[in-house]
């Protein structure tokens, strides 16, 4: 919603301008290029005004129901929800009435993370996650488009340039199958990415990084293990069937498990 609804205000704000700017054909061109302008901006300033409103709300509810104060920042500023702490755009929220209740709540990220057990037992004891199939689905849904355009124009030329551009697709995910049919698979012991397995107790540290913008914009899995020779791991997530942030739920899921396996075991002993 912190994001969803900023953008559909922009939107509409700038659809519903130029709308009103085709409809009177009198005004001259650059009074056309001024109604654009006021209406791109009144649209940004109307989407970022509700943003700065409700994203304090957002952080208040969040900091109620959570231990892991840092966990919830670091993975919203990297889902581009919210700002980094101290950063420019971060002084744009508006506190008015609940500054004092969000500065009470934000002194959680003062003290030493405390991270929440995350056991999840509705999960399997393993977990699989396919290799991404959207090439795939981009693929057949080109081809069908390819094989409608050629009944109804029966012209061949526009449907063998959409197949052609439908082959993209499939080798897409003909390159990610023949990597692996499995992206990650998890268990309460092992962690195995890209046919890789890697006992939990072998595992340093992981962490997920996002670089770049736009179209350039990719997620990566990073791994250190205390094993000679492994180093630091970086895996693009583009190949997985399942979101950045659904793959970050299922590594602490099943890493809590291991610590609570290993924690019961000691005890036991």
């Amino acid at each position: 919603m912190l994001q969803v609804i900023p953008m559909t205000i922009i939107v509409l704000g700038i659809t519903a301008t130029n709308f009103y700017a085709n409809i009177y054909k009198d005004i001259n061109d650059f009074s056309i290029v001024k109604v654009l302008a006021i209406g791109a901006s009144l649209s940004i300033l109307c989407g970022w005004l509700w943003w700065s409103y409700w994203v304090v709300s957002w952080k208040i509810e969040g900091l109620k129901k959570v231990k892991d104060a840092h966990l919830l920042y670091h993975r919203a500023v990297t889902g581009r929800l919210i700002w980094p702490k101290g950063h420019f755009y971060e002084k744009t929220e508006i506190k008015i009435l609940r500054g004092r209740i969000l500065a009470q709540l934000e002194k959680k990220l003062e003290l030493p993370r405390e991270k929440e057990w995350n056991i999840a037992p509705k999960l399997p004891k393993e977990y699989s996650i396919p290799v991404s199939r959207t090439g795939l689905y981009i693929g057949i849904a080109l081809v069908v488009i390819a094989i409608i355009l050629l009944i109804v124009s029966m012209n061949a030329i526009i449907p063998l340039c959409i197949v052609v551009f439908s082959g993209f697709g499939f080798w897409t995910y003909y390159n990610h199958r023949k990597k692996g049919a499995i992206f990650m698979r998890l268990s309460e012991e092992t962690l195995e990415v890209n046919g890789l397995p890697i006992p939990w107790e072998d595992l340093e540290e992981f962490d997920f990084i996002v670089e770049g913008f736009g179209k350039d914009r990719n997620s990566y899995l990073q791994l250190k293990t205390n094993k000679n020779g492994f180093g630091t791991q970086r895996i693009n997530l583009d190949r997985a069937n399942a979101s950045r942030i659904r793959i970050e739920y299922l590594m602490d899921v099943y890493h809590d498990r291991y610590l609570m396996n290993k924690q019961n075991r000691s005890q036991a002993s």
